[in-house]
C-alpha cells in the first residue's frame, strides 16, 4: 500500500514525488538518473535571488538525499559544492534550530577539510558557542564533533573550556567529546583541560561521566604527563562505581571498557575477580565478559594465586545448549593464558575435568561458524600440534559422495581451520587454498565441476578483512599459478583467482598480458557462469596491457563461436572494448572500488547510461528507506548479486537476501548458469520434501521487511526471498533459510501475515519461529 505524502515525512511534495521516483526506479541506472536531474534542478532553483530560508533548507535536504541515495560514483562530495554558500547562510541566519541544524549537517557532510568556507562558518561556530540557548549551543558543538577544523580551534577553545561546567548536561557531554575530536588536530588542546576531564569523572550524570571516560583514553595516548592521573582516577573510579552498580551499570560498562585502554592496575585484580564471580552467578554477562578482557593481558604470575580460576566460574556456561552461552563461554575462556586452566603449567592444576574438556572439543562440530573458529583458535593456543593433526584427519576422510550443499559446508569448515594456521602469512594461505581444493577435487571428480558460492564468499571476504601484506602475499601466489599453464584449477578456484586477478589488476608482480593468458588457456574448461566471470576479469586487465597478445584475442574470438548468446556479447564486448583504451578508461574510472562487481556495475553505467529514462509511474510500493551508496545492497537486485557480493573485497559485505525477480544488472546470465540453482526450483521442491517434518504455522503482525530484516540479523542465516508475483505459491512471498527450511507468507488486507514454515533443523525452526512470533 501506497505510503501518502501526509505520512511520509517528506518536506514538500517535490521531495516526496522524488522518493518515489527512485524507490520504484526499474533499474539503479534510471534511479541515478534521476538523482542527477534533481541535483540540476536544485542548483538552478538555489540561484533565485529571492529564495526564503525554508526553501533553502528543502533544497539542502533534497541534495543530502541525493547525495547519500545515488548508486554511481557519478555525484562525489565535490559537485556539491555550488550549495556550500547557502548553507552556510543557513546555519548563521537560520531563525529555527531546524534550519541551522539543516545547514550545519550539509557542511559537515560535503564540505572538504580545507575548503576556504570554512572560515565563514567558524565565526557562525563561535556565535551560536556563545548564546543563551542551549540548542544552539549543542548544534555547534555537534558540528565540531562531526567535522573537526584547526582554523576553529583558536576561536573556540576558551569557550569550551567553560562549557565543560555548564550547567546542561547535554552540553557538557558535548563539550567533552568535541575537545577529543579537535585534539586528533592538536593534542596539546587536552592538555589545558586535564584537570576539568578528570572531575567529569565524578559528575552526576552518567552521559557525561561516559564520555570524560572517552576522554581520558584519548589523554592517556596523547599526553604523557597526565597519565599517571588517568590511571589512578579510573582504578578508583570502578571501585566506585561497582559500590553502587545497581544505580550505574552503563557507567560500569564504559569504565572496564575504558581500561582496556588505561592499564588495569595490579591493586585492581582482586575487584575484577569479584566482578566475574558476582557476575556470573547473577548472568550478568556483558558485564562479566568486559572484565574478563581485562584479563588477556595481565601477566599469569599475577594470576595464578587468586582462588577459584575465572575459568572455573564460568563452567557451568559449558553445558548450556544456549549458543550464546556457549560463545560466552569460549570468548571468556580465549581471554585467559591456558597455563590458567589447561594443565600446561605443572605449578597450576587443570580447571576443567576430562568430560568437560570432550566437551570444548565437541564445539569444534557445532553449527555456529563463530563458536567452531574461537575452539579452533583456543585449541591452537594450548598445543600447536592440535589443530593441524584434526585438519589432516578431517581431510582425509572428506567423503566422495557428498551432494553440492554437503561438500560446500564441508569445505568451509576446512577453511576454517586454513585460516587460523595460516594467521598473518597469505602467501601460505594461498598455497593451503590450492592443496585442499586439489585434494577435495582430487576426491571426486564431480567437486571440480562446481563453483563452491560458500566457500569463495568466504576466501574472499577472509581476504578483504586481511591486512594489505596478507591481500597482495596471497593475490600475488594465486595469479601467479595462473600464469602457469601446467597448473589445474576446479571452477572455484577459477572464481577465486578471477575475483583476486581484478581486485589487483596491475598491483602484482605478475604481468598482465600473462595473466590474460593464463586466464583465457582455461575459458573451455569452465563452466558459463564461471567463463562470464572470467571474461569481465580479463576486460579489467587489458587495461593494464600496453597490447593483448593475439592469442588472447584469439581463443575469446573461438569461444564466441562456441558459446550461447550471452557469453556471445560477453566476448564482442571483450574484443571491442579492448582495443578502446579512452573508453575502458573511462569505465575505470567510474567504479567506486577495484573489485569485480564494482567494474561489472560501471560497465553496464556506461553501457545504459544513454537511455532516456521513462517517466516513473505512480508508486504502488510504499516508500522505504534507501541504504547509502557506502555498499550496502537494495532489495530488487538479482540472484546473481548474492554471488556477486561474495567477490567483493573493497565494500561492506552485501545482504543475502535479494528479490529473485529482479530485473538488475547481472554478472552471469542466470539462465545459461549450470551452477546456481533456480530458488522457486528449489523453494518448491523442499516444500514438498518436508511435507512429513516438522513445521509450524501462526500470524505475524510486522511487515514482509521487518520480518527479512530480522532474519537477516541472525546468526549463520542465510536467505533467498521468492516475490508473491512469482512461482510457485503466487500470492506469498517465500523465504529460503539456508537452502534447508522454507517459509510460506500470506498477507491480509488487514495488514499482517498468516505464516507457514517447514525446516527440518529443529534449531533453525525455533529460531524463526522467535522471530515471526
Amino acid at each position: 500500500m501506497e505510503i501518502p505524502f501526509i505520512s511520509s515525512g517528506a518536506l514538500s511534495r517535490a521531495h516526496y514525488i522524488l522518493v518515489s521516483r527512485v524507490e520504484s526506479a526499474a533499474s539503479p541506472e534510471i534511479s541515478d538518473s534521476y538523482l542527477l536531474k534533481e541535483v540540476e534542478t536544485t542548483r538552478a532553483r538555489l540561484r533565485h535571488p529571492s529564495l526564503s530560508l525554508k526553501d533553502t533548507r528543502e533544497c539542502l535536504v533534497i541534495l543530502l538525499y541525493c547525495f547519500m541515495s545515488i548508486n554511481s560514483a557519478a555525484l562525489p562530495s565535490s559537485s556539491l559544492d555550488f550549495a556550500l554558500p547557502q548553507a552556510v547562510n543557513l546555519a548563521e541566519a537560520g531563525r529555527k534550530g531546524h534550519e541551522k541544524r539543516i545547514g550545519y549537517l550539509f557542511c559537515a557532510e560535503i564540505m572538504s577539510p580545507n575548503h576556504e568556507l570554512r572560515l565563514m562558518l567558524v565565526n557562525t561556530l563561535r556565535k551560536d558557542l556563545e548564546s543563551s540557548t542551549t540548542s544552539l549551543v549543542c548544534l555547534a558543538l555537534d558540528n565540531l564533533i562531526a567535522s573537526p577544523s584547526e582554523d576553529v580551534i583558536p576561536a573556540v577553545q576558551s569557550r569550551l573550556h567553560d562549557l565543560l561546567s555548564n550547567p546542561s548536561s547535554h552540553v557538557r557531554r558535548r563539550a567533552l567529546l568535541a575537545c577529543s575530536a579537535l585534539s586528533h588536530l592538536e593534542p596539546d588542546l587536552l592538555r589545558r583541560i586535564a584537570s576539568k576531564v578528570l572531575k567529569r569523572l565524578r559528575d552526576t550524570d552518567a552521559p557525561v561521566v561516559c564520555a570524560a571516560l572517552s576522554v581520558c583514553v584519548r589523554l592517556y595516548k596523547v599526553h604523557e604527563a597526565t597519565r599517571l592521573d588517568v590511571e589512578k582516577a579510573v582504578n578508583e573510579l570502578l571501585q566506585l562505581c561497582w559500590s553502587d552498580r545497581d544505580k550505574s551499570r552503563a557507567v560500569l560498562l564504559k569504565i572496564l571498557s575504558a581500561l582496556r585502554s588505561v592499564p588495569l592496575l595490579t591493586s585492581s585484580f582482586a575487584l575484577i575477580f569479584e566482578i566475574i564471580r558476582t557476575t556470573s552467578g547473577s548472568s550478568d554477562h556483558p558485564v562479566m565478559c568486559a572484565a574478563f578482557h581485562l584479563l588477556s593481558d595481565a601477566n599469569p604470575e599475577d594470576l595464578k594465586n587468586y582462588q577459584p580460576s575465572p575459568a572455573a566460574m564460568i563452567r557451568e556456561l559449558l553445558t548450556s545448549r544456549s549458543v550464546n552461552d556457549q560463545y560466552i563461554f569460549l570468548s571468556c575462556l580465549s581471554c585467559l593464558d591456558p597455563q590458567l586452566w589447561a594443565g600446561t603449567n605443572v605449578e597450576i592444576p587443570a580447571v576443567l575435568d576430562e568430560w568437560e574438556v570432550g566437551r570444548v572439543m565437541e564445539l569444534l562440530d557445532s553449527a555456529d561458524m563463530q563458536i567452531r573458529q574461537k575452539t579452533l583458535k583456543i585449541l591452537n593456543r594450548i598445543d600447536l600440534n592440535i589443530v593441524p593433526s584434526y585438519y589432516s584427519q578431517a581431510l582425509r576422510t572428506l567423503p566422495d559422495d557428498l551432494g553440492i550443499g554437503g561438500v560446500s559446508k564441508y569445505v568451509c569448515r576446512l577453511l576454517e581451520v586454513v585460516e587460523i594456521q595460516t594467521e598473518g602469512d597469505g602467501e601460505l594461505y594461498a598455497h593451503q587454498l590450492n592443496d585442499l581444493f586439489a585434494q577435495m577435487e582430487a576426491r571426486s571428480p564431480r567437486y571440480a565441476q562446481h563453483v563452491l558460492e560458500s566457500a569463495v564468499e568466504m576466501v574472499l571476504l577472509h581476504l578483504r578483512n586481511a591486512p594489505t601484506s596478507f591481500q597482495v602475499g596471497c593475490a600475488t601466489n594465486l595469479v601467479t599459478s595462473l600464469a602457469t599453464s601446467e597448473v589445474l584449477f576446479g571452477q572455484t578456484m577459477m572464481v577465486i583467482i578471477s575475483a583476486l586477478a581484478t581486485e589487483y589488476s596491475g598491483k602484482l608482480s605478475v604481468a598482465p598480458p600473462d595473466v590474460l593468458r593464463g586466464l583465457s588457456s582455461r575459458l573451455p574448461l569452465c563452466q558459463v557462469a564461471v567463463q562470464d566471470a572470467c571474461l569481465l576479469a580479463m576486460l579489467r586487465i587489458s587495461f593494464e596491457c600496453d597490447q593483448v597478445p593475439s592469442e588472447v584475442f584469439s581463443r575469446v574470438k573461438d569461444l564466441s563461436e562456441q558459446s550461447g548468446r550471452h557469453i556471445r556479447e560477453r566476448c564482442e564486448e571483450f574484443i571491442s572494448f579492448a582495443a578502446q583504451k579512452g573508453t575502458l578508461e573511462q569505465i575505470i574510472r567510474n567504479t567506486k572500488s577495484s573489485s569485480l562487481p564494482d567494474f561489472l556495475q560501471a560497465l553496464n553505467s556506461h553501457r545504459n547510461y544513454d537511455i532516456p529514462p521513462t517517466d516513473a509511474p505512480v508508486p504502488t510500493a510504499p516508500l522505504r528507506g534507501r541504504a547509502s551508496s557506502n555498499g550496502s545492497s537494495r532489495s530488487g537486485s538479482s540472484q546473481l548479486e548474492e554471488f556477486v557480493a561474495a567477490t567483493h573485497l573493497s565494500i561492506s559485505k552485501t545482504r543475502p537476501t535479494e528479490i529473485a525477480s529482479s530485473s538488475a544488472a547481472d554478472l552471469i546470465a542466470f539462465n545459461e548458469s549450470p551452477f546456481i540453482s533456480d530458488p522457486a526450483a528449489d523453494f518448491e521442491s523442499i516444500w514438498n520434501a518436508l511435507e512429513d517434518s516438522s513445521g509450524a504455522r501462526g500470524w505475524c503482525d510486522a511487515t514482509l521487511e521487518d520480518v527479512i530484516k530480522q532474519l537477516e540479523d541472525m546468526e549463520a542465516v542465510s536467505l533467498k526471498v521468492i516475490s508473491a508475483q512469482e512461482p510457485p505459491f503466487i500470492g506469498e512471498d517465500k523465504i529460503l533459510l539456508n537452502g534447508a527450511g522454507v517459509l510460506r507468507m500470506r498477507s491480509s488486507e488487514d495488514g499482517g501475515y498468516l505464516w507457514r514454515l517447514r525446516c527440518e533443523d529443529s534449531q533453525l525452526r525455533i529460531r524463526v519461529k522467535g522471530v515471526l512470533e
